[in-house]
């Protein structure tokens, strides 16, 4: 059985959810920074 580092997992996944989180929230006319910040919020939110 393998096993895996569980921050590289974390920053994958975190990397993955800012890509989706940015994309719809500049579709709905925010900035770039509000894209940020909304995603780090949902990302320090995640255990």
């Amino acid at each position: 059985m393998s096993e895996t580092n569980p921050k590289a997992d974390r920053t994958a996944t975190a990397k993955r959810l800012s890509e989706r989180l940015s994309g719809f929230v500049l579709e709905n006319g925010m900035s770039g920074a509000d894209a940020r910040a909304i995603t780090d919020c949902v990302i320090a939110s995640e255990p």
